[in-house]
């Protein structure tokens, strides 16, 4: 007969092998970097694109909504110009993880995988809306494209600018607009 009290290290066992994280997950930045603030924190993107004389612009507002232990959920509402005419999307929820499942062969590591071609990198400042920003820029020059990325892990969603050159194909996203809800 088993007795209740022969159960107990079991049970412990069980429940502190559910609580300990997966070892096949991986902490997301993206999650990090919105979850320190509160709902109502806004940032907005522009990007403004050129193809061959054809110039197009797409704005990006996504508003912070909610945070929990697991997940922050953004909303994002866009808005594309091309040829003088705008186009207005209509709000979409994205839920960002605040784990994610390890790529299969083991955990992520972005400095592992070296691209071909030529890369930088440094640190600097840079001011978004009245808000200064500590940030890291990567320059990549390689096979048929060139560009510069710019983060800071206090940018909700962590992206500041990229500049992306590839052919007759210019790129330009920016932050433009920042308010921060602590």
């Amino acid at each position: 007969m088993i007795r209740p009290t022969h159960l107990l290290p079991l049970m412990a066992a069980l429940v502190v092998a559910a609580a300990a994280p997966a070892a096949d997950k991986v902490d997301n930045p993206a999650y990090k970097s919105w979850a320190q603030y509160k709902p109502g924190t806004v940032v907005v993107t522009k990007t403004t694109s050129e193809v061959g004389g054809m110039k197009s612009e797409v704005s990006m507002t996504s508003t912070l909504a909610e945070v929990t232990a697991d997940k922050v959920v953004v909303e994002v509402i866009t808005a594309t110009k091309v040829n003088g005419m705008e186009f207005k999307g209509p709000a979409v929820k994205q839920d960002i993880p605040r784990q994610y499942d390890a790529p299969k062969g083991g955990a992520a590591d972005p400095k592992g995988a070296k691209p071909e071609g030529k890369t930088e990198d440094g640190t600097k400042k840079m001011k978004v809306g009245g808000t200064e920003f500590d940030c890291k820029w990567v320059k990549y020059s390689g096979t048929g494209a060139d560009s510069e990325t710019t983060t800071s892990d206090a940018m909700p969603g962590m992206m500041v600018k990229s500049v992306t050159k590839a052919g007759a194909v210019t790129s330009t996203t920016e932050v433009v607009e920042v308010t921060l809800k602590k």
